[in-house]
């Protein structure tokens, strides 16, 4: 995404996680890749 004048946006991803299923971390890498995916298709 851009502003009117061109201007790249800048973001900030927040990952967590909230139980013992997610404790292994292959889900912060996910939710990483996603954040990471979104910014992507925005810029």
């Amino acid at each position: 995404m851009k502003t009117e004048n061109n201007h790249k946006l800048r973001a900030v991803g927040y990952s967590r996680t909230s139980g013992e299923g997610q404790r292994d971390n292959t889900s912060i890498l996910r939710q990483k890749e996603a954040i990471e995916s979104f910014v992507e298709h925005k810029n």
